[in-house]
């Protein structure tokens, strides 16, 4: 993916200056509103870089590993050296160099502008670094990058300053008080000549102009590893999540109260699904005993009757298909008023038939109509118990 580099001036109502990067090659430095950036930053992953010098660049040994720790302890330790109050000073850090924390104090008005005028844009920023740590630099060598109204000085991975250029010299011979490189590289924009007092018998010295401008160094040099990304602690990333979702809250909300309307609705259909499935079995349970009435339980009612089933349907070559026989002495059954049907049984090939009705002669008279509408021989007895009359109608299966 593109990246683009913003360079947010001192003053935010300035004109900012923004280069675009595709895969190695970049586009011509350009200079604007932040507008006018924010419209050439679609689609890219944005790096702002941030004016060094309204950022203090140190270091401390903190002894513990995690970050969030060092994070906390930093206020503490760097109580004295700042000219503000902590509690007005964000702080970030860097990776650990030879046990020394890199840290970055800015004042939290500043970040929050920043990331504000990001925010303002429709900018989501993969990083807010220090531009003078973007400033190309390798292992024992210094780097200087020196404009019409300042410089940058770049002395580590990450450590360095921002000063003017007529004060670049005196700094320069303070800090060689301390440390002599083996090379210091310089970088000078359009226009700009300078005069240093460096030990060039000590130190090998190398000097180019910027032919395209700072803006196409400071993005050459920048590395997302060795660097401190103020965007840490309450203004980091993960702090920013519901602000880039905000544009979708709506959208969000009203899928939120879709899905709930959804499961809602799933869950009543559910219960009255349970409810169907309970009145089902029992209308189940009570045709089962209407038919069967001497059945004990209800367990197993579906295999037992479609074994009964089976059985009724069963034929060999002396006995005939009894489910027609059933069907037939059935309807004749449904059609005598005042007629039941108690039970069914199947015994070697020959359907008996329990009904009951108003008196043994209605018994009679519907075993005679049984025959007659089924065309088969007929067994019957009938009896009468505590004023109940019941028949035992036997419907011989068999073709001998």
């Amino acid at each position: 993916m593109d990246l683009i580099y913003i360079r947010i001036p001192e003053n935010l109502a300035d004109n900012y200056s923004w280069i675009r990067v595709n895969d190695g090659s970049t586009q011509a430095i350009r200079h604007g509103s932040m507008l006018d950036a924010s419209e050439d930053a679609k689609g890219a992953q944005v790096v702002m870089l941030a004016p060094s010098e309204q950022i203090l660049l140190t270091s401390a040994e903190i002894p513990t590993k995690k970050a969030s720790v060092r994070l906390k302890a930093i206020p503490n330790i760097l109580d004295d050296e700042l000219a503000t109050d902590v509690e007005d000073t964000h702080f970030s850090i860097g990776p650990v160099i030879d046990d020394l924390t890199p840290i970055a104090a800015v004042n939290k008005r500043l970040i929050e502008g920043w990331i504000g005028l990001a925010k303002a844009h429709s900018l989501h920023p993969r990083a807010i670094v220090p531009d003078v740590l973007s400033v190309p630099w390798q292992e024992g060598s210094w780097s200087i990058l020196i404009e019409e109204n300042q410089a940058l000085v770049r002395t580590g991975v990450a450590s360095g300053y921002s000063c003017h250029p007529a004060v670049l010299d005196t700094l320069l011979q303070t800090s060689l008080e301390q440390e002599i490189p083996a090379q210091i590289r310089i970088w000078l924009a359009a226009g700009v000549e300078t005069e240093l007092d460096l030990p060039e018998d000590q130190i090998e010295i190398t000097s180019e102009d910027c032919l395209a401008g700072p803006l196409e160094i400071l993005a050459s040099g920048w590395k997302s590893k060795q660097t401190i990304d103020l965007q840490q602690g309450e203004y980091g990333l993960g702090q920013n999540i519901g602000l880039k979702l905000k544009p979708w809250r709506w959208a969000a909300m009203l899928f939120g109260a879709f899905l709930l309307l959804q499961v809602v609705s799933m869950f009543i259909e559910q219960q009255q699904l349970q409810t169907q499935q309970t009145e089902l079995r029992t209308e189940i349970e009570k045709v089962f005993k209407s038919n069967f009435p001497r059945a004990r339980t209800t367990s197993g009612m579906r295999k037992r009757m479609s074994d009964r089933l089976t059985e009724l349907g069963e034929t060999d070559a002396n006995t005939v298909d009894m489910l027609p026989i059933l069907a037939q002495s059935t309807e004749v059954i449904l059609d005598k008023q005042g007629a039941k049907l108690e039970d069914i049984a199947f015994r070697s090939g020959d359907l008996e038939l329990v009904v009951s009705a108003g008196s043994l002669s209605e018994l009679d008279t519907l075993k005679d109509a049984i025959a007659q509408s089924t065309g088969k021989q007929i067994g019957f007895s009938a009896n009468s118990t505590d004023g109940k009359n019941l028949g035992r109608i036997k419907i011989l299966g068999s073709n001998e």
